[in-house]
Order: structure tokens, then sequence, then C-alpha cells
């Protein structure tokens, strides 16, 4: 009986019991495989398997693994119900192979994937028996990765130094994780490995640095034994037994349910041909249990960056304006104008908040073309060249007339946060303004306007009155009051737009006691969508009162700020560093208008 509940769980981890209707939501079945899986003393050139109705296979070169690998990949093809496996190439004595199919079977009438088959079998006289299991998770997110790579190496390479290997050579064994981020990796023999994942995007299962995504166990780990897969005649039997009775499989419907529920995600690696069922296979009840819950492995994906500074691209997006972008903040970088040209008046700069975005507002109207170096130390990452001579291109009257004014834009929602000053922009710096000119209406009231230039390049103005809560506002400023670096000036303009008052608000106060190991610690308030609206910086324990929140929903994050930089920090796979750790203050918080809140977060990380 106990054999029959084992088989079961394997059975619906690959099909769901059927809810009703004609369409077919199974993937295909391995009803018979020759040389039978889990065969040993292999020596064979050629496996076949028999489906139980017609399939395909395709995308062989990004889902089909063989651990340890092939030197040569082996062909592959399908003839009716049939998967044919020609192997073209000697084995290593005494090793047992894994060939990992991934989502490649499907069947052909509506493309349902059979999940992580593994055919196995050995050149030797046993099937290698260990196991590992475990997660990848997001560093910096935490969710799961799924269709991940988890790989193991070998330290069997005399000419490459171990830390080099993900780098430059194939796993000896490797898989992809499910939807929820689990992996296991069978039938592996007693020895000991580094365990690593990658986000595999070029397909070659190799680390490409500062590219791809990657994590890393911090030491070699070992295998555990989880099972000898041993055929069961009872488990046969059970089968045979299912299968002739299907006038009775409403009543065992609830219970497979629940049982693929409980083993869906870890069994979808360990499927069985249903001819050549195992008395011990692990399954989700068996491999989480206590006395093996330490051998279970949480990987933190990152990404590593690249240390080496590029320009992503240099343009002229329009007229005497040239834009160049960085990948990373790029106020060390120099640009030299070649030759160089007198004095710094010819152009103005302008950084982003991030200093990887630079804007040159070109200001000397007699140049014609620049050349530009760009370097970093001793570093050239490039020299461009820009014509700064437009074409003219022929425009109805009206447009051209439209084209030569100077357009003031404020890009606030209404309405306005009124404790912040307004800040209205124009296209390209102002070369002459009055301010003396221009009139605000409060409400019914007249007011002077406080107003002063904002911002590096000076094309943008803030309004620096205190605003009342819950008013009405009328900026207005006369034609030509402004004019820009191109010589446009304004049309007479109106701007107008209200406030709203505290009680649109929330405020939300944590009490947060650090219990883990590091002593200083950056909280992050987000939307829902992951967007960092605000950040703290606390050491040991303190308190954080967010004032002026909107009302909705939120999400707070902690991140151990190891190097004490104010940010999250990745890790480093040559320096065996990980990434900072992270965690989240269980479920969202709500927010409130004209509402106070205080909560008690002790904080410790996993």
């Amino acid at each position: 009986m106990a054999g029959a509940l084992l088989f079961l769980c394997a059975y619906c981890a690959n099909m769901r019991p059927p809810s009703g209707g004609l369409e077919d939501m199974y993937p295909p079945l391995v009803v018979e495989s020759d040389p039978p899986n889990y065969t040993v003393h292999f020596s064979e050139d050629k496996i076949v398997l028999r489906f139980n109705e017609f399939v395909n296979v395709s995308d062989v070169a990004a889902e089909v693994f063989i651990s340890p690998p092939f030197q040569n990949t082996p062909e592959i093809k399908t003839r009716g119900k049939l998967v044919i496996i020609s192997i073209d190439e000697p084995l290593h004595d005494s090793t047992t192979y894994s060939i990992y199919f991934g989502k490649a079977i499907k069947d052909i009438t509506e493309g349902n994937a059979m999940v992580n088959y593994t055919y196995v079998f050995s050149t030797g006289d046993k099937i290698d028996s260990l196991s590992v299991i475990g997660e990848v998770i997001d560093a910096f997110t935490l969710k799961p990765r799924e269709d991940v790579l988890v790989m193991l190496y070998e330290d069997n390479n005399d000419t490459i130094p171990f830390d080099s290997l993900p780098y430059l050579v194939k796993p000896a064994y490797l898989t992809r994780t499910t939807q929820a981020g689990y992996f296991i990796l069978n039938n592996l023999k007693k020895e000991e490995y580094m365990l690593f994942a990658l986000a595999d995007d070029n397909m070659n299962s190799r680390y490409e640095q500062g590219e791809e995504e990657a994590a890393f166990c911090d030491s070699l780990i070992s295998p555990l034994y989880m099972a000898v897969p041993v055929p069961d005649s009872l488990l046969m039997d059970s089968l045979a037994m299912i299968e002739a009775d299907t006038t009775g499989f409403e009543e065992t419907e609830g219970q497979l349910e629940l049982l693929y529920d409980m083993g869906e995600e870890l069994t979808q690696d360990v499927q069985l041909d249903s001819t050549e069922l195992m008395t011990e296979m692990p399954v989700s009840d068996s491999i989480m249990q206590d006395s093996i819950a330490e051998e279970f492995y949480t990987l933190f994906m990152f990404k590593e960056p690249d240390s080496i500074q590029r320009i992503l691209s240099s343009e002229k997006p329009r007229a005497r304006m040239l834009r160049f972008i960085f990948r990373y903040s790029a106020e060390d970088v120099l640009i030299t104008p070649l030759p160089p040209l007198p004095g710094p008046e010819w152009k103005v700069e302008e950084w982003n908040k991030s200093f990887d975005t630079l804007r040159y507002y070109i200001l000397n109207e007699s140049l014609d073309t620049v050349s530009l170096k760009i370097s970093l130390d001793t570093l050239v990452l490039d020299t461009v060249d820009f014509s700064l001579v437009e074409t003219e291109i022929p425009q109805r009257k009206k447009d051209r007339k439209k084209n030569q004014v100077l357009k003031v834009i404020f890009k606030a929602r209404s309405p306005f946060d009124y404790f912040k000053k307004p800040v209205f922009q124009s296209s390209y710096p102002f070369s002459t303004y009055d301010f003396s000119r221009f009139l605000l209406m409060e409400d019914m009231d007249t007011l002077k306007p406080n107003l002063e230039i904002h911002g590096q390049a000076g094309r943008m103005f803030s309004l620096n009155n205190t605003l009342k809560e819950n008013s009405n506002y009328t900026l207005f400023f006369p034609d030509s009051v402004l004019t820009d670096m191109m010589g446009k000036s304004n049309d007479t303009t109106i701007i107008t737009f209200s406030t709203n008052s505290k009680e649109d608000y929330g405020t939300y106060r944590f009490n947060i006691l650090n219990t883990s190991l590091y002593d200083q610690l950056l909280i992050q308030l987000m939307n829902e969508q992951e967007v960092v609206l605000r950040e703290e910086i606390i050491t040991v324990s303190g308190t954080i009162n967010w004032t002026f929140l909107k009302p909705g929903n939120y999400m707070i994050k902690a991140i151990g700020d190891i190097n004490h930089n104010g940010k999250w920090d990745t890790g480093s796979f040559l320096q065996h560093l990980q990434p900072e750790p992270v965690v989240y203050f269980p479920g969202m918080i709500e927010v409130r208008s004209n509402w106070e809140f205080e909560e008690d977060w002790v904080l410790e990380f996993e």
C-alpha cells in the first residue's frame, strides 16, 4: 500500500486529474524505454523511448542536457510515438549518465510539454544514488527564479583553476529550476562539488561575468543519500489496476489533487517510466524531512557589475544639444574638444540625478562641427564627431511660427503637493529673463511671485512662495519676458494649478529593533511595483517617521549595508562575496488619508 501511495505521488506530479471537457491538457508519458530506464552495464549506441501519443522534440540545444556531458551532442529524432537518441562516442567506465530533457518533448496535438523527464543509465554495475536539492531566489527581490541552470563542478581539471571552471568549461551535472525556483540534482556520485547557478542567456552553459546573472554556494558541498531506484512489481500492478479501473477515477480525484499539490514542484524533476516504477524515489514529502533540512541549499542570484566604465550612447537628439549616456556614474569622466575650443563658454552641461547621463547645450553659434574625446584617467572611451549644422526642412508658415516660440512646461499632477516648490522648465537654457513682469494669483489675491533660476543648465525656474492648502494658483507672464539660447521667446502664458491639504496624507512610524549582525541598515519604502520612494539609514536600531505619504499600499525592505556605502551591493564570485542581505517587512502597509499609524519591526535576516 505504501508503495502504491508513492506511485500516486509521482503519477500526479506529471498528470493533474481531469476536471471535465475533451481538451488534451496532459503531457505525453513514457510507456516503455529500450534499454529500460536505470539500466546498468549500459553498452548500447541507441536509446528508444516509446510514448502514449505522437510527440515532437524541439529546442534540443537549449533544453536537453547530459550529465556528465558528452563530447558531441547526440542525434535526437522522433518517429511517430518514438524518440530515438543516438550515441556516437565512447562512454566512460563505471559512470552514471543522466539525459535531462527539460521541456523538449511535447505532444504534437496541443504542444503539452513533458517537463523535466530524465533518462538514467550506468556503464558500471550500479546507479549513483546521491542528490542535491535547494532553491534559487533573486538576491534583491527574494522572488524565486524559474528556468535557471543549476550546475555542479568537480575539481578534476589539472590545467584550469577551480574557481575558473564556470567561465571556461561545462559542468559535470546540471538541471533547471522549477516555476517556484526549486531544483534537484539526482544520480550523483560521492564527491565534493562546487554548486553554481546561472541565467544562461546565450545558452552556452558558461558564465559571462557582467552579462549574466549567477549564484553560488560559499563552500564545496557533498550530495546526500536519497534513494536507490529498484523496480517494484507491486507498483506495476497498482498502475495496471488504475489504468483498468477508469470508472472509479472520480473516487480518487480528490486524493490525487492533494498529492499533486504536495509533490508538484520537486517531483517534476524525477519522472519515471510507468513500466519501471521505483520503490524509493525522492518526492517532496520525503526530501523535505527534518532529518535532511540542513542539506537544503538556498542560492541568491545576482548580476555582478562589470567594473569597466563604458559609454552606451552619444547622440544629438535636437539642434545644438548633445547627450552622452554612460554605464555607471561618470562624474570622473573627462570630455575634451579636439582641437581645443577657446574658453569654457562654448557649452553648458547638465547631469541627471544618478550622474550617468550628461547633456551639452552648445552656446557657440559659430561652431559647425565639434570633435570630442571621452576619457577616464588614461583610458580613452570614445572619440565622437558631431555636425551642428541643421538641414533646413520646408515648413508651413503656421508650423514655422510655432517652432519659433519658447514653451514653458509645468510637469506636475493636480492637485499639487502644497509643501513642495513648483518648478517650470523649457527645452533650452535661458539667455535672458525678466521675472519682475510675472504675476501670481492665489485664489482672488494678487501676489508678487518669488522666482529664481533652477537647475545646472539654467533652463528651469522655481516658484519659492509658500503655498497654502486647498488653494488655486495662476502664474501669468506676458510675451517676450523669457528668451532661450536659440533666440526663441515666449508668448503670453498662463499656468494654473491647485494644491491639496495635510489631511490628504498619512503618517507611518516604524520602530525598528535590529537583531541582526549588521550595524548599518538601509530601509527602503516602496510602492507595490517595488519602486523605491524613500530611503533611510539607521544604525543598530531606530525610529523612522514617514510623513506626507499618499494613501495606498506600500512595501518596506531592509538591506544589511555591510560596507556602509548607503546602497545595495551585489556579490562577487571570484572574491567569494555574497550579495548584501535583504529582508522584507511581512505584508503590505496601508496608508490612509489623515491617519497616523505606529508599528514595531523586530528585524532579522534569514
